[in-house]
């Protein structure tokens, strides 16, 4: 069964290296896809690791914005410190909630 450790975990390893093709400005409809798959593919694994953790539905969206914003802004920083932020985030998420 998956804890909310293992749910903020996932959401801290999400990878920058699809989100960074997009935003260096990748014209070729390849590499969107391949982002576009990327990213269903990282969406199914949070929202299996959630209803695995018994967790509410709507914590699936939550985190993905905590994951792809953190991405974007390590990218744009040059810097992991945004990972680590999320993470926590994501933790204090999954500890205390929020109203759905």
């Amino acid at each position: 069964m998956a804890t909310t450790e293992d749910t903020a975990a996932a959401v801290a390893v999400h990878t920058e290296g699809p989100t960074a093709a997009v935003i260096a400005g990748a014209a070729s409809e390849n590499v969107a896809e391949i982002v576009r798959t990327h990213k269903r593919a990282f969406a199914d694994h949070i929202a299996a690791l959630v209803a695995a953790a018994d967790l509410p539905p709507a914590r699936v969206g939550q985190l993905l914005i905590l994951a792809n914003g953190a991405v974007v802004t390590a990218a744009i920083a040059g810097s992991p410190e945004p990972a680590r932020e999320a993470r926590a985030a994501a933790q204090r998420l999954l500890d205390e909630g929020v109203p759905d």
